[in-house]
């Protein structure tokens, strides 16, 4: 799977689903693995415009997610016709909720909430293993941060990969 964001200006041009099929057509990638990111201020004021895009690039396979959840102007309406794959809890939320019980009220609700609305959840800002855990224990299903590698150019990304697996291999 590979998250690409995009812009919710870009939402806006109808060119948008034709372009990304070329793009898509010339690699011999596959849609169902493609998931679009949009942050989620941008996208609340813009929805209504880009949802005929948004509806094309559904129809052609490609998955979408709500990245920075929680820190624009979403509320329970809009999340409903969203549609959407997965929302993205910003690390704002994420970062010190081990130790803070209203943070880690916020990420539990908005987890409950996706998951009650079929959506996945990744959680940003991992940083510690307790924060993983805590994670875990409320059932987010995927975790992004620091505690699993901080970013890298794209030229060190296999390399990384590779040595990640081989230390993270489990009999």
């Amino acid at each position: 799977m590979v998250a690409v964001n995009i812009s919710a200006d870009d939402l806006l041009r109808y060119d948008l689903p034709d372009r990304l099929r070329s793009i898509v057509d010339e690699t011999g990638a596959n849609t169902s693995l493609l998931t679009l990111e949009v942050t989620e201020g941008r996208l609340m004021t813009n929805m209504a415009s880009g949802m005929e895009v948004i509806s094309r690039l559904r129809l052609m396979g490609f998955n979408f997610s709500v990245d920075d959840f929680g820190t624009g102007y979403s509320n329970q309406e809009k999340l409903r016709r969203l549609p959407f794959d997965e929302i993205k809890i910003d690390r704002s939320f994420v970062s010190g909720a081990i130790d803070n019980p209203t943070l880690r009220a916020i990420v539990d609700s908005n987890i409950s909430l996706a998951h009650a609305l079929g959506m996945r959840v990744v959680a940003e800002g991992a940083e510690s293993e307790a924060d993983c855990a805590l994670l875990r224990s409320l059932a987010c299903d995927e975790v992004q941060g620091f505690y699993y590698c901080r970013p890298v150019p794209s030229a060190q990304l296999i390399a990384w990969k590779t040595e990640w697996e081989a230390a993270n291999v489990r009999d």
